[in-house]
């Protein structure tokens, strides 16, 4: 028994292993730039972003302390970890119909695959651009790193979750996709990517307590900046959320597997 589940989680892994450096090589690995390409949108939204506040509010300085820039990065961080994973996940299947011909390549590792290389790459990225803010002193170290785990991997399992769920529901109903699409982007406004929840109204705060995103945000922010607390926090509801959606996540694809393949 000890031996099997040894020699199950070793192909596991050396499944995970092999198509995480070939995702990372079809990305990044035949371009003149490489990787330096991952740190072109982030930076050029960040740029966008932090210029707009900025002429909104008539000042170069957030609320908490420091430029707009790493505030919005960690913004972006948060609601990046969610979307990136989510568009990745859900094309995991109908980008590599042809790996599924190989016997020890499942439908489950495609999607955790392409989970890893978004994560690693979201994290490399962002911890890189914050640090070079905490270089230049426009925002102080983080207050608490420990803190970063909970909300980011509320944020990874949700965008897991969703991106499972569309990729088997988008196999089925090929119009899905352009719905859940339109859907999604109320999470640019509702996220937390360039506000605080202290700054609504309260009748605007009670209707965004039910948006986990924003709950993951300030927490993230709260962990970075020393004079920050957000009291809007309740960290039960993107736990149980992210949990819920997993758990259907996987019971979905279970049930619907054979239907999936069928289509591709």
């Amino acid at each position: 028994m000890a031996i099997s589940m040894a020699l199950s989680f070793n192909r596991f892994g050396s499944a995970i292993w092999a198509i995480v450096l070939r995702e990372l090589r079809a990305q990044y690995g035949d371009r003149k730039l490489g990787f330096f390409w991952a740190f072109s949108q982030p930076v050029a939204y960040i740029f966008v972003v932090s210029v707009a506040m900025a002429a909104v509010r008539g000042e170069r300085t957030s609320e908490l302390t420091g430029d707009f820039a790493p505030f919005v990065t960690l913004g972006l961080l948060n609601l990046n970890l969610f979307s990136a994973i989510e568009g990745s996940v859900r094309n995991a299947v109908s980008g590599n119909k042809g790996l599924l011909s190989f016997p020890r390549i499942k439908v489950l590792d495609l999607y955790i695959s392409k989970m890893v290389v978004e994560v690693a790459i979201n994290l490399i990225v962002f911890s890189a651009l914050m640090l070079i803010f905490v270089i230049l002193g426009h925002v102080p170290p983080p207050k608490d790193p420990i803190r970063f785990f909970l909300p980011m991997s509320c944020a990874i399992i949700s965008g897991f979750s969703f991106g499972v769920i569309n990729s088997v529901v988008s196999s089925l109903y090929k119009t899905w996709n352009n719905i859940f699409t339109v859907a999604v982007r109320i999470n640019f406004f509702t996220a937390g990517l360039f506000f605080l929840a202290r700054d609504m109204p309260p009748e605007i705060q009670q209707a965004l307590y039910f948006q986990p995103l924003l709950h993951t945000a300030e927490e993230i922010r709260s962990a970075w900046y020393p004079d920050f607390e957000s009291q809007f926090v309740d960290m039960r509801v993107p736990v149980w959320t992210s949990a819920a959606l997993l758990l259907f996540a996987l019971l979905l694809e279970r049930v619907l597997r054979g239907k999936v393949l069928s289509k591709l």
